[in-house]
């Protein structure tokens, strides 16, 4: 292969006005390069000019090109590079990778607990493989520990302080919508996502490269089963708020939740609530004799407008008035309060929002919704804050 390189690689002095001979660089004359009564390069007076040397060609020297050229041809001959892991290059370091990984975390990853936690089931089975073949002794009574107990651990976590999250955040929310984003972000794509992008693809020990999806989100559970058995529940529990539930910032809960037939759900809530049947009235419409026409059908109820919205068509449109009318109720609008994060989500009691569920869908009423959000918040310590300082008293004297 290196045969197909010209000589010139090999001798560089090849037309760029510079002679060789036993290994010594020689300077030609003044006359090879530039005429006589041209300045230097260096004088002062010089900067700025235009002028070119003959060794130069598109701001590279003229070797340089054609040794560009002669390596990017042997690159397409011989094809892309195969895809290798890290540590078969020297410079590996797996220890201080680890410990590289809990700094870019502002975690502390130095106990055994994170080292189980990249050890994946896949891995330990080929290790038991490989020492079979080699003939070892007791090989096959060999046991081999993986991240399945952390990964269980960190499962648990998760889903119970995803839903005490989104209950603080969401506490009008039917409890069949907070089990729909808690099984949206324990999803394998979701999960696999945030692990490949904090970093733990280089330092899973696993069977494949690259690894699964599945391996990712398996992985991601145990890092935070084992944050929890080295610094504690509470801390594997900022974790999850820092790097998972913030990918709900960027979805939409109601078409997450996808209800069906939304103007039935609209009506069993009033008849609970003891109002009116829902009504719908057309209130604008624009462009009825062409292909885009447009419909805007509001949502009445004892004559009060609960909800509207438009459509290309009637049926459309009601039905979009209907699902606005149920973000109305379940103060789920795009103009709603953001989601608490920071400092402030960090000091939510957990258990009360986790032991507590919202109502079911089926029960669902703004009264009784109103009642439990105040039960849950004589027990959280958020309600001191929340409190509007009070106005210092002027005393007249």
């Amino acid at each position: 292969m290196l045969s197909k390189i010209p000589s010139l690689i090999r001798s560089r002095s090849i037309n760029c006005g510079v002679t060789c001979s036993a290994g010594i660089l020689q300077r030609p004359q003044a006359s090879i390069l530039r005429p006589a009564d041209q300045p230097r390069m260096n004088d002062a007076k010089s900067f700025g000019t235009s002028m070119r040397y003959p060794t130069q060609a598109g701001g590279f020297s003229r070797w340089d090109v054609k040794t560009r050229r002669a390596f990017f041809n042997l690159r397409r001959e011989v094809g892309p590079e195969p895809l290798r892991h890290r540590d078969i290059w020297p410079n590996w370091n797996y220890e201080a990778e680890l410990y590289a990984f809990g700094q870019r975390l502002g975690e502390n990853t130095t106990g055994p607990a994170f080292r189980l936690a990249f050890i994946h089931e896949s891995y330990a089975r080929q290790e038991i493989e490989r020492r079979k073949q080699l003939q070892i002794e007791d090989a096959h009574q060999m046991v081999f520990a993986d991240q399945g107990a952390l990964r269980d651990a960190g499962a648990d976590i998760v889903q119970h302080y995803i839903s005490a999250i989104c209950r603080f955040n969401l506490p009008y929310l039917p409890e069949e919508g907070i089990e729909t984003l808690t099984k949206y972000l324990l999803k394998t794509d979701v999960l696999a996502n945030v692990s490949r992008h904090i970093g733990t693809s280089d330092l899973i020990q696993c069977a494949e490269l690259p690894p699964y999806e599945t391996t990712l989100a398996d992985t991601l559970l145990a890092v935070i089963g084992a944050l929890a058995e080295e610094s504690g529940t509470t801390r594997a529990q900022h974790f999850v708020l820092d790097f998972l539930v913030t990918s709900l910032l960027d979805v939409d809960i109601d078409e997450l939740w996808g209800l069906k037939n939304p103007m039935s759900v609209v009506a069993d809530i009033l008849q609970r609530e003891g109002r009116a049947e829902p009504e719908t009235r057309l209130l604008r419409r624009a462009g009825d004799a062409t292909p885009e026409a447009i419909f805007l059908i509001g949502v009445y109820s004892d004559k009060k407008l609960i909800g509207q919205s438009f459509g290309e068509t009637l049926l459309i449109a009601e039905e979009m008035a209907a699902r606005e009318t149920l973000r109305n109720f379940f103060r789920t609008t795009p103009s709603r309060k953001p989601m608490v994060f920071g400092k402030q989500a960090r000091a939510v009691n957990v258990p009360v929002w986790s032991n507590t569920p919202n109502l079911r869908l089926a029960d669902w009423t703004e009264v009784d919704c109103k009642g439990l959000l105040d039960s849950r918040l004589t027990q959280e310590p958020l309600l001191e804050q929340q409190q509007p300082p009070k106005k210092a008293q002027i005393s007249s004297s």
